[in-house]
């Protein structure tokens, strides 16, 4: 798969009388970063991904890219799941971002921000609740639930 590494190596010496021992320990906040720029460089061939914009509301929700980069992925052969974070009783709308071994790839992170540098951003999902969302009623999804109607794509080049 060329859009993951999977594995990088380190040396651990737990007592001075065992020698090294070399294993594999996988990077996956990494891998998932690397994944998340190869998505944003193949579709930025048709759509404008807003680099360095601040955040509009209705030009690319966190569903529309949600729905996109799990879309892709599946073309990809890449295994993604998603998350979906209720509502808010302070008013925050629901929040659903791609969601995989624990991390969340988070493409609408400037919308929390106000950063309009960040493309996006890789989570665990507990780093939500500084959002105002419950990570613990927090639902995951094998594929996009049909139920979400509020798309907003990106416009097109």
């Amino acid at each position: 798969m060329k859009h993951l590494k999977i594995f990088e190596t380190y040396v651990s010496t737990a007592s001075k009388s065992y020698l090294p021992i070399v294993t594999d320990v996988p990077n996956l906040e990494e891998n998932y970063r690397r994944l998340a720029s190869d998505f944003l460089a193949s579709i930025s061939k048709d759509y404008d991904t807003r680099k360095g914009k601040p955040y509009i509301k209705g030009k690319g929700n966190c569903a529309w890219f949600t729905q996109e980069f799990f879309d892709w992925c599946e073309t990809q052969r890449i295994p993604m799941k998603i998350i979906y974070f209720n509502g808010t009783k302070d008013g925050k709308k629901p929040f659903v971002a791609p969601y995989s071994e624990g991390w969340v790839i988070d493409f609408t992170h400037k919308q929390f921000t106000k950063n309009s540098k960040s493309q996006f951003k890789i989570l665990q999902a507990k780093d939500f609740e500084e959002y105002g969302y419950d990570p613990e009623q927090a639902e995951i999804y094998d594929e996009f639930p049909n139920w979400i109607q509020n798309i907003s794509p990106l416009d097109t080049k």
